[in-house]
């Protein structure tokens, strides 16, 4: 910490504002002094449903296999989180970086130029038949050299799925009950009748990283939260990271997962 002190110290003044405009230009984005990242370029919501409900979500490799613990569970919506560098005075639109709960989406990009999402998933729910899903899922224009093309990108999609009644076999148990704790943040006081709520579900990459809710602490990460209907902040903290931050309005009833995305 001290030497990062140090750093920062030697460049103010004039010729450090200059330097840190370089900086900038040449490197791309930097965390702002209170270390919370700056929003997504462009956020993309999957919502998956299934009839019938509470089947679990897997995220699937590029190897064919599924994650060992679900995403989330139906009906759900999952965050897309897609990134471009600004570097010498523009957005590098072929390098795009894009952050989904366990990697289930991944960018291809097309011969115009344009980006084609694809979401990679496994539906399990125990006594049906899994259903293996790969599908397209969003179009991304090359917003050209203005970025206007960009306010005609897809923000959502849903899809739907009639799961069918399992020949005697079903997917194993322990890959449907087992998934991220549970904390409920969602009490309400003496008198205040019926609390609405919804989940959200925080993903992290980084081992040991600290999920904070409102500035409360709930743990690590992976950790399912039951809270109140409202707008509430999820902080996410990692070692040697500048913490994720993420603000939303959580609607009643809502399912929300996401990853959280630190600064390198």
């Amino acid at each position: 910490m001290r030497n990062r002190g140090n750093r920062q110290a030697r460049i103010n003044g004039p010729a450090g504002f200059a330097l840190a405009i370089l900086l900038r230009l040449l490197c791309g984005p930097v965390p702002t002094s209170a270390g919370v990242l700056a929003e997504s370029d462009h956020t993309f919501w999957l919502m998956v449903e299934t009839i019938p409900p509470g089947a679990a979500i897997f995220a699937v490799a590029e190897t064919g296999e599924a994650g060992n613990q679900p995403i989330g569970h139906t009906p759900c919506t999952l965050a897309v989180d897609l990134n471009w560098g600004n570097r010498w005075f523009k957005k590098r639109w072929e390098l795009l970086t894009v952050l989904s709960p366990d990697g289930f989406c991944r960018p291809r990009l097309q011969p115009d130029g344009g980006y084609q999402l694809t979401a990679n998933l496994r539906i399990s729910k125990e006594g049906w038949k899994p259903v293996p899903l790969e599908r397209a899922i969003a179009v991304l224009a090359n917003p050209g050299k203005d970025w206007h093309g960009k306010e005609s990108w897809p923000t959502k999609q849903g899809i739907q799925l009639t799961l069918e009644p399992a020949e005697g076999t079903a997917a194993p148990p322990e890959r449907i009950t087992a998934g991220p704790r549970r904390v409920v943040m969602a009490g309400g006081g003496e008198g205040a009748g019926k609390v609405e709520t919804g989940s959200v579900t925080v993903f992290s990459r980084l081992p040991d990283a600290e999920v904070f809710v409102d500035d409360q602490p709930v743990g690590a990460a992976p950790v399912e939260l039951r809270l109140r209907a409202g707008r509430h902040v999820v902080e996410v903290r990692a070692a040697d990271h500048s913490p994720s931050r993420r603000e939303f309005e959580l609607a009643p009833d809502a399912a929300l997962s996401f990853e959280a995305a630190f600064s390198r």
